[in-house]
C-alpha cells in the first residue's frame, strides 16, 4: 500500500513479486542451459504460453496442461485426489483460485460477492484495506476513480443489480465438453 500501487491485469505487480521475479532469480543463480520450467497454465491460458515462449526463448518451458488432450479443472482435482492431494479448500468454497487468502486484488466482481458469503471476515478486512488505500490514493479495487467500491459492490449484490455473469466464477465449474478443435479440412468439426 505504501508505493501507491494497485495491482491489476494491466500490471499484475503481485506476480512478478512473487513469481516472476524469483523464478528468474533462481534461473540465473541455479539453472543450466538443461534446465526445463514446468509451468501449469490451463488450456485457457495458451496466450500466457506463448507470450512467454517470446519473451524468454532461450528457455526450455514445459507445459503439461497445454499437451493434447486438454483436461479440464474437474478431469484434473480428480486425478489429484486419486493421488491423495486434496485441492485448496478455496477451490470447495467455490473460488476460481487460492491467492492472498482468497482476496485477490486482480479477482473479479463475482469472486468478492462469493468472498462476502463465504468468508465474511476476510471480505470485511479487504474492505478496510480498499477504503484505506482510497482515502490515500483515490482509486479502489475495480475503479482508478475511486467511486465504485467492495461495499458498493455488496449494495448491488443485495438489491440484485449484477448480472449472472458478473457473478460465475468461470474456473470453478466443471467445463468439460465445451472445447471444439478445428478439423484437417478448415471446417469445424460438430
Amino acid at each position: 500500500m505504501n508505493s501507491g500501487f494497485l495491482p491489476d491485469f494491466n500490471a499484475p505487480e503481485c506476480s512478478s513479486a512473487l513469481k516472476r521475479n524469483p523464478l528468474n532469480k533462481w534461473m540465473t543463480e541455479h539453472a543450466t542451459p538443461d534446465t526445463h520450467i514446468v509451468i501449469g497454465f490451463s488450456h485457457e491460458e495458451v496466450e500466457r504460453a506463448d507470450r512467454m515462449k517470446k519473451r524468454f526463448p532461450q528457455k526450455r518451458y514445459y507445459f503439461p496442461l497445454l499437451e493434447k488432450p486438454y483436461h479440464f479443472h474437474c478431469e484434473i482435482e480428480r486425478e489429484l485426489r486419486s493421488l491423495g492431494v486434496e485441492p485448496p479448500k478455496a477451490y470447495k468454497l467455490g473460488f476460481g483460485h487460492a491467492n492472498c487468502n482468497d482476496a485477490c486484488l486482480m479477482a473479479g466482481k463475482g469472486h468478492y460477492v462469493n468472498l462476502y458469503i463465504k468468508k465474511p471476515d476476510v471480505f470485511a478486512k479487504a474492505a478496510r484495506f480498499e477504503s484505506r488505500f482510497r482515502r490515500r490514493y483515490g482509486r479502489t479495487i475495480f475503479d482508478q476513480t475511486g467511486k465504485y467500491t467492495l461495499f458498493d459492490l455488496i449494495r448491488d449484490y443485495k438489491a440484485g443489480k449484477l448480472s449472472r455473469l458478473t457473478l460465475e466464477n468461470k474456473h470453478t465449474m466443471c467445463a468439460c465438453g465445451v472445447m471444439w478443435e478445428d478439423s484437417d479440412d478448415g471446417k469445424e468439426e460438430e
